[in-house]
């Protein structure tokens, strides 16, 4: 999630790329702030990249292993234990018994799901005046 607070970043740029960099943005119809935020998450990226490069490079160096090698033994279905998880009787004293009458009654509309097109067409054409 991004915040909605900026940084500020002062650089100091040669004259000529300032003036490329300048006419640029505005052939690509974009202020410089939002070509330097795309250079900066380019160069971010490609430097992710490049190690992510690196790793695979490493990893290729590594010895090939043969997959019946690494693969663990299975154990046939038949043979695994059964995890049954113990049966709770429900009784006048369980908990659940507290959710009964939290969600009452209070007059208001019941039929919200058979009205909401209505609704909405109504709360969209009130003009609060």
């Amino acid at each position: 999630m991004t915040s909605n607070i900026k940084s500020r970043l002062s650089i100091d740029l040669d004259p000529a790329l300032h003036r490329a960099v300048k006419i640029a943005a505005v052939e690509s119809y974009m202020t410089l702030q939002e070509v330097a935020t795309e250079a900066l998450r380019d160069w971010l990226q490609r430097r992710e990249d490049r190690e992510d490069l690196a790793a695979i490079a490493e990893v290729k160096q590594e010895p090939d292993i043969p997959w019946d090698q690494v693969q663990q033994p299975s154990i046939p279905a038949k043979s695994r234990p059964k995890r049954h998880l113990p049966a709770k009787v429900f009784t006048k004293n369980d908990a659940l018994w507290n959710l009964v009458g939290m969600l009452k009654d209070d007059g208001g509309p019941t039929d919200v799901s058979t009205r909401v097109d209505d609704d909405l067409a109504e709360a969209y054409a009130d003009t609060h005046e």
